[in-house]
């Protein structure tokens, strides 16, 4: 209702807004708390905006061409082949730095992070570890390792980190997280979230934090970005960047 009041007297006052999102505006924060709350913005955003659709059904971080060849940074399946290409990749990695290989510990922000293999820039971890190597094909029941190796790929790729890989299934296939309405077990298991936001059982079987229809939509864009992880062109940019 505050969005409404707000963008109400803004159009109403002759402002013009510009904006990018992913979804359309009836798909805005859909299956989110209460979202009969926000309903209202929508149709004032659908009375003073013209909305167009600019997706031309290309993923352009997919088409581009990979780097150093196709299967050398994202390595599936995660058997013994991809562990000797790891292994590989890894000490082709460390001949550019000055330091030996070895286990180091990072602190930030108060912890202590156990780096099992470095080599000065260069760091390899396992899933257990920090979701690089080794990874498994993650389903609903591992909706909070999905949404961790969500955030981590979002923040290797806005800081440009070059990733090496391996994983049970291709890109496209580790998450299995056909959203769906929750199960009489689930729905007890969740029980004192449920009371503590104050949803009812039909409430919360179809609020997408616990339905996971959040994680089906965000691991789209993941699978997106390891895609563009792979080409030469993301490679390169990060050298560049650090020879200016």
């Amino acid at each position: 209702m505050i969005l409404k009041r707000l963008f109400t007297c803004l159009f109403e006052n002759g402002v013009v807004m510009v904006a990018t999102s992913n979804r359309q505006p009836e798909d805005l924060y859909k299956q989110g708390l209460q979202r009969s709350n926000f309903l209202p913005f929508i149709d004032i955003l659908k009375i003073y905006c013209d909305v167009v659709c600019l997706d031309s059904g290309i993923d352009y971080r997919a088409d581009q061409l990979r780097y150093p060849k196709s299967g050398d940074v994202y390595l599936s399946p995660d058997d013994s082949s991809a562990d000797r290409a790891m292994e590989k990749m890894f000490e082709a990695m460390c001949e550019t730095q000055s330091e030996e290989i070895r286990p180091r510990n990072l602190h930030f922000l108060g912890r202590q992070l156990r780096v099992p293999k470095s080599c000065g820039r260069i760091a390899q971890f396992s899933f257990h570890d920090l979701c690089v190597k080794g990874v498994p094909q993650m389903t609903m029941s591992q909706k909070t390792a999905a949404r961790r190796f969500i955030t981590m790929i979002d923040t290797f790729y806005d800081n440009q980190v070059r990733l090496v890989m391996s994983a049970e299934v291709s890109a496209a296939d580790l998450f299995r997280g056909d959203a769906r309405i929750m199960s009489d077990k689930e729905i007890s298991d969740n029980q004192q979230l449920m009371d503590d936001l104050g949803l009812t059982k039909e409430e919360a079987a179809e609020t997408s934090i616990f339905t996971g229809a959040e994680e089906v939509f965000a691991f789209e864009r993941t699978v997106s970005r390891l895609a563009e992880m792979q080409t030469k062109q993301y490679w390169n940019r990060r050298i560049e960047e650090l020879e200016e």
